[in-house]
């Protein structure tokens, strides 16, 4: 009986694993109180994260906000609405409902570049090695990073992308369409290497982890695709739901939802919400409600962020909840014995 408290009591005292334990818990079960930036008033398209820094897309241009300091650094003035965003390491590069293309510099507010990429909304920005690659209403195209010339030019009969990635240290490029699934191009040789097929109405979001990809759809939920052999790994079911965005870390995946037919009696729309899953075990972590479309999630260890539709950043810290524990705590819980002593 004193072994198995002595081992209890060293447990619980042993910092990685009760910080391992309470982040955990946290994850699962944790109160963890939002805290919210901005005020609300700049309806935001698009949002992207790079390391500490958030591009959101609004009506007349970009926010960057720099989550270190929780505050926006920089405004970054377009001609028309912002579509869509990219964060690379020297350059913040957008896309606009007329299918213009800006480009600044990360350390500054200096425009480099402006110019028509398409003939509609880009509706999708990815930067693959040297190139970065845009779609459009009239498809995907390919521009070198520095000139911005175009490259390459998709085939006509692709012109329903709806979204990228890129993978392998930017050596291939995801494209997810209305009717294709899923296909995985060599950058370098322009060529199609492999089809992920089984949706029923294309892979509405795309997300590379490792050696997998995650695709989201309107109708079947999560899959889990290896880049490997092509095969599905592993399904995540949303029936009834739109994946609009998702991110995921080596524990968790972490899903900007829409419900189709549930609407949210505060407001009388469609009810919008972030699923967390445990990508290890399958199943559904927790739920969190918020009171806008989700345009944008990501994840970390201990942190969970979405940007909503209304401009909002909301922000979970599961680091922030306190547990307690005693000896007392951990007698009861494993013997049930109501043992009472001192810690």
């Amino acid at each position: 009986m004193r072994l198995c408290c002595f081992i209890m009591v060293l447990a619980v005292n042993d910092p990685t694993l009760k910080e391992k334990v309470d982040l955990e818990k946290s994850w699962r079960c944790g109160d963890v109180q939002p805290i919210t930036l901005g005020d609300g008033g700049y309806p935001s398209f698009c949002a992207m994260k790079r390391n500490n820094m958030i591009g959101v897309g609004g009506m007349d241009g970009l926010q960057i906000w720099d989550m270190s300091k929780r505050e926006i650094v920089k405004v970054l003035k377009m001609e028309g609405p912002c579509s869509s965003v990219c964060l690379l390491e020297d350059v913040v590069l957008a896309g606009d409902e007329d299918g213009d293309m800006y480009v600044w510099r990360m350390d500054g507010n200096v425009l480099l570049s402006q110019f028509e990429a398409h003939c509609g909304p880009i509706s999708c920005i990815v930067g693959v090695r040297d190139v970065v690659a845009t779609v459009g209403e009239d498809g995907l195209s390919l521009w070198r990073q520095g000139t911005w010339e175009c490259e390459y030019v998709l085939e006509e009969n692709y012109v329903q992308i709806i979204s990228l990635a890129s993978a392998y240290d930017g050596k291939y490029l995801l494209v997810g369409d209305l009717y294709e699934g899923i296909r995985v191009w060599n950058i370098s040789t322009r060529r199609c290497v492999q089809n992920l097929e089984g949706y029923a109405s294309g892979a509405t979001r795309l997300c590379v982890h490792e050696s997998s990809v995650l695709s989201g759809t309107k109708d079947n939920g999560v899959k889990v695709w290896s880049l490997e052999d092509g095969t599905c790994k592993q399904t995540f079911p949303t029936p009834e739901k739109i994946v609009l965005c998702m991110a995921v870390d080596a524990d968790r995946i972490a899903l900007g939802l829409k419900d189709r037919k549930r609407v949210d009696l505060s407001t009388n729309l469609q009810r919008c919400f972030v699923e967390i899953w445990d990508i290890v075990q399958g199943d559904l972590i927790r739920t969190f409600d918020i009171n806008d479309t989700p345009v944008g999630v990501w994840l970390r260890r201990s942190e969970l962020s979405v940007v909503a539709f209304d401009g909002k950043i909301i922000i979970w810290d599961f680091l922030s909840v306190c547990w307690c524990y005693g000896v007392t705590h951990a007698l009861q819980l494993d013997f049930g014995m109501g043992v009472k002593m001192g810690v």
